[in-house]
């Protein structure tokens, strides 16, 4: 909260018997029952005011507390903002409390609240101080977090992404970040992912990389744990899921494809293939060839007989 803002002091004379020093009063100090407010948030104010007079007595003391500036952030929680204290003696100090509401969807910042103090002294002369003080409003931390992507189908055995981000769409930092991926059907070499501070409009790419195990049906869940700069800690949850195939061919890094189910190269296979489709096309073309020849012998030899 801040410091005072504003002081204004008005002696209206009702008495023409002079005293010797006009008594004053202050507002020692101010605080809430909340170390930070938030929209929707009830709170109290505790106010405490000093009679800095070493001599002549405070009386019919009436506080009024008003908040000021953007109406509607905040608005009386109780029967009355307006506080009567029958005397404050020399140097000494009466409290009082007063009960606001923060209204919702209020923008962070800081918003005064004007503390009117009107009293007399023990000769009828009245007195007025006003005091401005403020009160600090912060937004409720909000991490936005991207729908999961992940392929609809997998292979078992082969690497799978699972990605999604996070956003701090936010004017306050958020801390300490914790990601964790679980579920069934996949393995993970590490399944835990830290994020230190996440600053206002900050975005963050989370890739986690899974291996599917058996084919069937995969899920998984994504929990999401972080505080806020108040010290509020939050959660979110995600999930996930796809269907998962058995692989029936393996590249390798040099590009070569392997039949998993045969255990050769596909490309010899296919070798093996076009090997056996030339050879039965020789063998064509020589029974042909033997064919016409055989035919030819035996047209000749009829052609000599004749």
């Amino acid at each position: 909260m801040d410091e005072e803002i504003e002081n204004e002091f008005v002696n209206d004379k009702k008495n023409t018997e002079e005293i010797l020093h006009a008594p004053k009063i202050i507002l020692s100090s101010f605080s809430t029952d909340k170390e930070f407010l938030k929209e929707n948030d009830e709170f109290t104010l505790f106010l405490s005011m000093y009679n800095s007079d070493y001599e002549n007595t405070i009386y019919n003391l009436k506080v009024s507390v008003e908040a000021l500036g953007n109406p509607g952030v905040f608005i009386s929680d109780g029967n009355t903002n307006v506080y009567y204290i029958s005397e404050i003696y020399p140097q000494n100090y009466a409290e009082i409390n007063s009960y606001f509401k923060v209204m919702p969807n209020v923008n962070e910042g800081s918003y005064p609240v004007k503390i009117r103090m009107e009293y007399d002294d023990y000769l009828g002369n009245s007195y007025r101080e006003i005091q401005n003080i403020s009160l600090g409003v912060f937004n409720k931390s909000n991490l936005k977090i991207s729908k999961v992507d992940i392929k609809d189908k997998a292979y078992v055995g082969e690497n799978l992404e699972v990605k999604f981000s996070v956003i701090n769409d936010k004017k306050s930092p958020l801390e300490d970040i914790n990601i964790k991926i679980s579920g069934d059907n996949f393995k993970i070499k590490s399944n835990k992912f830290h994020i230190e501070n996440l600053k206002e409009n900050e975005k963050k790419d989370i890739v986690f990389l899974i291996t599917p195990e058996k084919k069937g049906s995969l899920n998984g869940n994504i929990k999401i744990n972080f505080s806020d700069y108040t010290g509020e800690n939050h959660e979110k949850k995600l999930s996930f899921k796809t269907d998962v195939n058995k692989k029936y061919v393996e590249v390798d890094s040099n590009g070569n494809a392997t039949n998993l189910k045969t255990g050769k190269l596909i490309e010899n296979e296919y070798k093996n293939k076009e090997d056996i489709g030339l050879n039965f096309l020789f063998a064509f073309i020589f029974l042909l060839l033997l064919s016409l020849f055989i035919i030819k012998f035996i047209f000749k030899k009829t052609k000599k007989k004749n």
